[in-house]
Order: C-alpha cells, then structure tokens, then sequence
C-alpha cells in the first residue's frame, strides 16, 4: 500500500469512528471563502470558526505550561488514532487526523516524545514525509510563527490542489539567488517579493540549501530558533519548498479595536494563500487591503544569502579571538574558550588544535577575529601579507597537504568589506551604489551560487580553457567553480579583506540603500554576470574576447561617452588612432582627487592608465616572455595583433622570434606573457627603435632585430561591464546609480531578489 493509501484509509477510518471530528471536515465543505488578487496570486479568506481554538490560543510559556498538552498521547481524545512514522535517525512520529482542520484532508504529526517545536535537525524528516506522502503538503509553524503547541514538536500535512503557492508555484516567479550542490535557491517575484525557494531533485541537496537559508536569517532570543513557517511537498521528482522569514506572530489588526478588528493569526497555511478567519464580523472586514497589511506586518523577507569565502591557504594558521568562541568539531562543541591567539596546524591530513586531531573545525565567534598574514594582491604588483580581522564563522578544512580558512559571513556585510577593499569611501555616492549592486550581482551570478553551471567543460574544474593547434596557444582563466568555498577572497574573484576596512558610513550606507538589489537580463531574467574594471580606455569589451567563446546581451561594447559612436577596429590602422588619441571619455580623468577615491593606495601607484606606456629592451622583453610561457622565441622580432576585440583590446597576438612563432590568446594570457605581473590591459599598438642585430629566415632574407620595444596602451583592465573610473566621473556629474548601471550594462533592469 502506497503512503498515500495509507493516510486515505486512517482518514476514513477516522471520520467512521469520531463524530465529532467528521462534523467538522463535514462544516468544511459548506465553508464560506472569498477571494482576492496579491501580487500577482489569487488567495482566499475562508471563515472557519472551528479554527478559533487555535487562532485565538494564547501561546506564550505561562500559558503553554499551565495546559495539558493536547499531542501527547495520555491526553488526546479517545477516538483519535496514531500512526507510527519513522523519521530520519529513527526519529519517532505519530500520524493524527487534525480535528480542527483547514484541508479537507488535514493531519498532525507530532513528536511521539514531548520536546519544544524547534526545526534545527529535523528538517530531513519533513522532506521524508513529503516523499513517503506526495500527495500532501508538508508544513511547520515555528514556536512563535503559528504554532498551538510551541512546547510539543509537530509537523503538518494538508491535501495537495489547495494553497495557492502550491498550485500556483510557478507564479511565485522566484530569481536563482544560490545553487547549493543540486539544488536551487531562488527569491519570489511575485506575491510576496523576497521568499526564498528551493526547488532540490534530492533530499541532501535540499537539507543543505535549507540549512544556508536557515543559518543566515537571525534567531530569536526567547527561543533560539529564527521566527519562520515552512511548506514543503514533492512535485513530481522534485521537492520545493517554501520558507517564510517572519518579523511577527500576529498583525496589528488581531488586537484593534472591535470595529476595525480582524483576528487573524497567520501560519503556514494562511502564508501559503489561505487565510483563516474564525470570527464572521471579522470575515466580513477582510479584504484585499487588511490582508496585505497581515502580510506586511508579519512576514519579513529579511532572509540574505551566506557566502563561504576563501581566505587563505597555508599549513599553519594563526588566529586571534577578541572574545569567548566556541569550536565545532566532529566530536561536538566546545563552547565558553577564552579570547586570545590560537594556532591550528597541519598532521597527516589532520587539523591539529591543542594537541588533536581533526578532520574539520569550525569556530564561532561573536566578537570576531584577526586571521595572520593573509596575502592578497597574489601575482600582482602590489602582492603582500597583513593582518585581517572578520566577522561570522571561520571553519578550517585540511586540503591537499595544508589548511584552508573559510569564513561564512552574510552577503550585504561581505559586500561592505569588498567594496572597501576595491575602493575609497570618499567616492561619489551614487558610484558606490551602483557598485554595491554589481558586486551582488556578480557574486550571486556564479555557478556555484545562483548562475548557470558551466555550459563547456573548458570552464569547469580549474576555471581554465586552451586550445592547442600547431603554434596557436589559447588560453583564460575565469571565475572557476571552487571546490571547498564559493568565492576566494583576492582579485581573482572579488577582494574582500576582512572589516577593518569596512568601517567608512559611505560606503555601509550606499550597501544599505541597495539591499538585496540585482540587475537582471531582460532576456531570461536571471542575474547578471555584471563585470568591471578600472579603465575600459574610451569603449568597454565583450565578454568573448576575454573568456568563453559566448556573449551576454548585457556585456556588450559601451562608447564611455555621450554618444554612441564604436570605431571599427578590424583595420590595425584605426586602432593605433585610437590609442595614440585621448578620445573625450568619462574614464579620460587625470582629478587625483576624484582617483584617490576610487583607487586604493597601491593601485595609485600607477600614473596615468587611461593611456600608458610600456618600454622594454630586447633582452627584457625576451627573457620576460620566455619566463612567463615556458617557451624559447630566441630573439623577439615583432608582436603582431592577429584580432581586436571592439575596445581595441588584443584577443589573439602573433608573437615572432628566431627561434619559432607562437599565436597566443585571450586578453590576460597577451597580458601575463608581456608583463612580470600583469600589463595594464592588451588594448596596445607597438613601435620598435634601434637595431640589436639580424636574423636570416628560411628564405635566406635578412631582417633586423629590434633594440627596443615601445607598447602604448589604453586602459587598465579587461574592460568588461562597468569601468570604475568612468563610473565615478558619472557620479561625480550627478548622474544616479541607475543610470550608470544602464549605461554600462544595457538590456538590463533592477530587481529586488530579497
């Protein structure tokens, strides 16, 4: 027998052997409903006085512990009858027909032991019964979201085809925020704007996705557990689930004088689109208004995404605590540790703190903490080691002969630290906001958050992709999937250097005043891949001449200028006007003052990079490039464009020495091969000066090899997306964050995701 025939024959069996039960699932199908239009969803008031036990209970500790506790099996009806369940870890449950109902098939599973309504740990057991049972909705009212009975654990269960944000899932409409192993987590759109959502082909992907979401929404002080209710069901192979973040129990509205009283209690079911009024005169007063004031006043999409970020890798690590923290290991908690330095090191694969072993430990601290000799800057010029303090938690992983730190902080304070790392907080104001929004986007558009999983194995594993044929190297390196961590914390992904930096109120406010938004595609509605880089030099790039051989309708080439004109640079000519010119361009700025709040120090360090200048000898400019590609050229002879990319920047250049010729690509391949960090960009023409030889090709002519070469470039970046300093200049002039957001990336618009 099917779960599902076996909760039809208890329910049968129920309403043959308890009246009074059955006289109410019989009230039920006479139950008078009305309905209204929220966002986009049709959801319905029902007047259901056999409801007022419950919507009217009060439920706080003195008035719980003065009652009998109506699910423990000494105290309910005689009637009523209890099917076993057997949860995850041989959690015991009974099955119960709710005598109060809302469904038309409604049932209780309460704990078989009396312990408090609290979902950490038993969130596994909640997507068993919607599997066991796929016909109903499984749902939990947190113990002070809806739940009767916060002191006795329980679960829910309705019939499927009743809530509307189970028959209407689709028009939640949810945006991919995160993808959590094989499941996805997405914010609504629609109805109530912000819910996250997980849809998970498998019971592990969707307990780890409800755990991310879980941790980072704020527990409640009385009870530890955040306030939510959560409604989850199978749909075919597929489990979705809802959660609902909550600010409050009951609305303002429950407790107003009796005129303009509407006693209205939400949970789980009101949420999900019924909406339960026990009370007639009450029912008489609903409408779409006082509902969406219930929903406003109650449920709080506060929910924010956690990033796992990679701080360092070494074989030891030392950390100083600025207050008590607690250690999570696989042998429990240690809890009340004292502040103060700690070192943890690396043993035959084990993390060894205090003299043992682990296979992973986590520490969490309140007050925060300082991780020693951090690098940053790796392979640029201005690498080095520091100090870093963070919040959140820190977890330490063995790997590969070392130790990995990761910190697990929430989205909107990691962006506060990586736009401090990225930039001053004296920049304009309306700049900081629209870079708030592109390092969100950018951040929650990686696979391994919400974006598309890789679409070519040349993305996967090492984020890298070549091509080898003949003498033709190309190769990229983009934002590769990490394996212990989503994002590494240099300028590989984004730099985030903990919140010593994070302290400018510019910069928190310009984060603050954006929460939550994104910019999303007009063309498929998900979050963009929004790129950025100091200087696109006059015209931004598209995405293929530096990554993947795909664009974006988004990240396409952009005059940084008021006007649109892009010059063809298919002929060598025009491109050599173009860079031995300073084109007008909002990124065509030598203010100090304006640089000095867009740059950090070390990036000052460079002078002019609108257009530069790069001088090597024939010797250096050899050796370096022999150093950088692992290849023997002899003597450079010419560096020779082969294509432009529409900014002008080099995707693939002809290198030609004594000794062989090589075609080398994409952009930051050109860059690391001509430059013992990296060149500023590969938007550059080249001239030679003085003789250092010659050289007899095969044909027997006789070329001269050059003395010096002399690189003029434009532009410091890839010149991808939004051009920083472009960026700034626009929000110095006044232009609003929207508007640079839309200059730089066309084809998009702004979405609230949470």
């Amino acid at each position: 027998m099917t779960g599902n025939a076996i909760l039809e024959s208890l329910f049968r069996r129920q309403m043959e052997t308890w009246p009074e039960a059955r006289q109410r699932y019989d009230g039920l199908k006479e139950a008078i409903t009305k309905e209204f239009n929220l966002n986009g969803m049709t959801v319905r008031a029902q007047f259901n006085p056999a409801r007022a036990v419950s919507t009217l209970a009060v439920t706080g500790r003195e008035a719980t512990s003065a009652r009998p506790c109506f699910l423990c099996g000494s105290n309910r009806p005689a009637q009523q009858e209890a099917l076993p369940f057997t949860g995850k870890n041989g959690r015991q449950y009974e099955i119960l027909v709710n005598p109060f109902p809302i469904f038309p098939v409604h049932f209780t599973v309460a704990s078989a032991s009396h312990i408090p309504q609290r979902i950490a740990g038993r969130f596994p057991d909640m997507l068993l019964l919607a599997e066991t049972f796929p016909g109903y909705v499984v749902f939990y009212n947190g113990p002070e979201s809806g739940a009767s009975a916060p002191d006795h654990f329980h679960f829910q269960m309705g019939c499927k085809g009743f809530l509307p944000v189970e028959t209407d899932f689709e028009r939640l409409a949810p945006v991919t925020v995160m993808r959590p192993g094989e499941a996805v987590i997405g914010a609504s759109s629609a109805y109530i704007p912000g819910l996250p959502v997980i849809t998970a082909g498998d019971m592990p992907s969707a307990a780890t996705a409800f755990l991310r979401i879980l941790q980072s929404l704020p527990a409640s002080p009385t009870s530890g557990e955040p306030p939510l209710n959560i409604l989850c069901w199978k749909e075919k192979d597929t489990f979705r689930v809802i959660i609902i973040p909550r600010k409050a129990h009951r609305p303002s509205c429950y407790s107003a004088p009796e005129k303009s009283r509407v006693r209205i209690s939400p949970g789980s079911a009101d949420i999900g689109g019924v909406f339960i009024v026990p009370v007639e005169d009450d029912f008489r007063r609903t409408d779409a208004g006082v509902l969406s004031t219930i929903i406003g006043e109650t449920v709080g999409p506060s929910w924010q995404p956690a990033v796992n970020v990679g701080l360092l890798k070494a074989e030891n690590m030392d950390i100083i605590f600025d207050g008590e923290f607690s250690v999570t290991a696989h042998t429990g908690c240690r809890s009340g540790n004292p502040p103060g330095e700690e070192t943890v090191s690396i043993m035959d694969g084990k993390a060894v703190w205090r003299g043992k072993a682990y296979d992973r430990l986590k520490f969490e601290a309140a007050s925060g903490f300082t991780l020693r000799r951090v690098k940053i800057g790796i392979d640029f010029h201005w690498e080095k080691e520091e100090d870093q303090a963070f919040n959140g938690s820190l977890e330490i992983i063995p790997d590969g002969g070392g130790l990995t730190a990761v910190n697990s902080i929430p989205v909107e304070d990691y962006l506060v630290s990586v736009i401090s790392s990225e930039m001053n907080g004296n920049a304009p104001e309306e700049f900081l906001k629209a870079h708030a929004v592109i390092s969100r986007s950018w951040l929650l558009a990686r696979p391994t958050l919400g974006g598309h999983a890789p679409s070519s194995p040349d993305r996967a594993g090492e984020g890298t992709g070549q091509g080898r044929a003949g003498n033709r190297i190309i190769r990229w390196r983009d934002r590769c999937d990490h394996s212990l961590f989503d994002v590494c914390a240099d300028d590989h992904c984004q730099r985030y250097q903990g919140m010593l930096r994070a302290v400018n109120g510019n910069i928190r406010k310009a984060v603050e005043s954006t929460r939550g938004l994104v910019l999303t595609s007009e063309e498929d509605n998900t979050i963009c891949d929004t790129r950025f880089s100091k200087c696109c030099g006059g015209i931004t790039e598209r995405f293929s001449t530096c990554w993947e051989d795909k664009d974006f309708s988004y990240l396409q080439p952009v005059r940084d200028y008021c006007y649109p004109e892009i010059p063809d640079f298919s002929e060598e000519s025009r491109a050599r006007e173009w860079i031995m010119s300073r084109p007008d361009s909002f990124c065509n700025t030598s203010d100090k003052s304006l640089l000095s709040t867009v740059l950090n120090d070390y990036d000052m360090q460079t002078g002019d990079f609108y257009r530069w200048k790069a001088v090597y000898s024939q010797a250096e400019l050899s050796e370096l490039i022999r150093s950088r590609s692992g290849i023997d050229f002899g003597s450079i002879l010419s560096l020779t464009p082969v294509r432009r990319g529409a900014s002008g920047r080099i995707t693939e250049l002809l290198i030609t020495g004594t000794k062989c010729s090589v075609t080398v690509g994409k952009e930051l391949e050109i860059r690391r091969w001509l430059s013992a960090t990296h060149l500023y960009s590969s938007a550059f023409v080249t001239d030679t000066e003085g003789y250092a030889g010659s050289h007899v090709l095969q044909d027997g002519k006789c070329i001269g090899i050059p003395a010096r070469f002399i690189l003029h470039g434009a532009g410091w970046g890839h010149g991808v997306g939004l051009c920083q300093t472009g960026a700034a200049v626009m929000g110095l002039q006044g232009r609003t964050f929207e508007h640079i957001l839309y200059h730089y990336f066309p084809g998009t618009r702004l979405t609230q995701l949470y």
